[in-house]
């Protein structure tokens, strides 16, 4: 009987030790997930993040810092609810006040709900290099380049990619706000590093080619970049165009205008197949065929100024002369409208709090065909002045040329009472 006593007791003993190993074993497995939820992060990498999250969070409910970083991701990928749910247990279980502090105010930013005060707390942490910087930045550079607050994005954007500088998201959106704010060197750049990181996504691909072609890299360099990509994805209509362009200064005519057709083909109505069409044949010193690509690319952008310009030089070789006379007028008006928005647009990232500067740019968008654009200056107007008359007074005649009779009243009447003498 004291035998097996002993066994009974050497037995309980060994499977307390393999519990508690099992335990010991669980909790590192979950610390683990927890670290590699983080990195994940660190990658810009949310979905990754998620899953482990997911694991950690069914053994570990009740771990503030599982569901603060749940939080996070929550809000990362969009689900604000959730992001709310989750920062609500962080805090009931006591983690880190002024990291909650910190994602709160990131979840107002992402919502376009951002108080006055969290606005500068973000901001002051973001310059003062705050451990979460580039959590900071992710929102910012968005909400800036939204309101066209451009020094703002690109410093944002130049946090970011110090913070995660293999994060091929962090360096393409600094191309695109450098290359908004004129800063094209600095746009290169990004683009470059971006198709470093990620060689095989056409996309980058295409918006470094676009950027060099626009600076005017010699047309054998930004070939050799695009060859390789049109060979893996020959059906790609941007990159085949793209390579067109250095054809034709390239002065390997027949091979840009193949790819011309061949994108032709797939788009009849492709607007920058038929200007390279144009342009091509104009090289070729036949003017008469580059008329009607010329033509039925105006019609598709009847407010595009090179087209107009081309269209300008082709009919003064073949006339008639009244047309390219008209074509003049409205190649003028058209090209100092744009200007006009271009000084504006500067005007703006000077003074971005100017409502009346914004109200202009939304006017001379929409007059120039420009519709998406026009109506968010027109927006960005009125979230800085809800009864900006201007703007209202534009709304009204668009909604009144809509039949949207309704609507263009209620603009008027906002307009009517916010000049009305007090």
């Amino acid at each position: 009987m004291r035998r097996i006593g002993r066994i009974v007791l050497v037995v309980a003993a060994l499977a307390g030790i393999g519990l508690g190993i099992g335990m010991f074993v669980g909790d590192w497995r979950i610390d683990s997930r927890i670290r590699e939820a983080e990195a994940a992060l660190d990658a810009d990498d949310v979905d990754c993040a998620q899953v482990l999250l997911l694991e950690a969070e069914a053994r570990r409910p009740e771990s503030g810092q599982v569901q603060f970083l749940a939080a996070r991701v929550a809000r990362m990928s969009g689900d604000i609810a959730a992001a709310r749910k989750h920062l609500a247990n962080a805090k009931r279980l006591g983690w880190v006040p002024e990291a909650i502090d910190l994602e709160t105010g990131l979840i107002q930013a992402q919502t376009d709900s951002l108080s006055v005060e969290y606005d500068y707390h973000l901001r002051k942490c973001l310059n003062e290099d705050h451990p979460d910087s580039k959590y900071i930045a992710q929102v910012l550079v968005y909400r800036d380049f939204a309101s066209f607050r451009l020094s703002d994005a690109v410093r944002a954007t130049e946090v970011w990619t110090t913070r995660a500088p293999k994060s091929v998201k962090a360096w393409s959106l600094r191309g695109e706000v450098c290359e908004r704010a004129r800063l094209r060197k600095q746009a290169i750049e990004a683009q470059r590093k971006a198709h470093e990181l990620e060689p095989e996504n056409p996309a980058h691909v295409q918006a470094l080619a676009r950027l060099l072609l626009i600076a005017k890299v010699p047309p054998d360099e930004v070939a050799a970049l695009l060859e390789p990509a049109l060979g893996a994805a020959p059906k790609n209509v941007e990159l085949g165009l793209q390579l067109a362009q250095c054809r034709i200064e390239q002065n390997r005519l027949d091979d840009a205008m193949a790819l011309v057709d061949t994108v032709l083909k797939r788009k009849p109505d492709s607007l920058p197949a038929l200007q390279l069409k144009g342009k091509i044949e104009l090289t070729r010193d036949r003017p008469e065929q580059a008329l009607s690509s010329f033509r039925r690319a105006v019609e598709l952008g009847p407010f595009e100024p090179d087209l107009l310009y081309m269209l300008m030089q082709t009919l003064n070789h073949t006339g008639p002369p009244a047309e390219a006379t008209a074509i003049e007028e409205r190649w003028k008006r058209c090209k100092a409208d744009l200007d006009k928005l271009a000084e504006t647009t500067r005007a703006i990232t000077i003074d971005p709090g100017n409502a009346d500067l914004r109200s202009q740019a939304g006017e001379l968008c929409l007059r120039n065909g420009l519709e998406t654009e026009g109506l968010r200056w027109l927006d960005s107007a009125l979230k800085l002045d809800p009864n900006h008359a201007p703007t209202h007074r534009q709304l009204a005649e668009r909604a009144e040329k809509a039949g949207d009779h309704g609507k263009a009243v209620r603009h008027r009447e906002i307009a009517d009472r916010a000049t009305r003498p007090r």
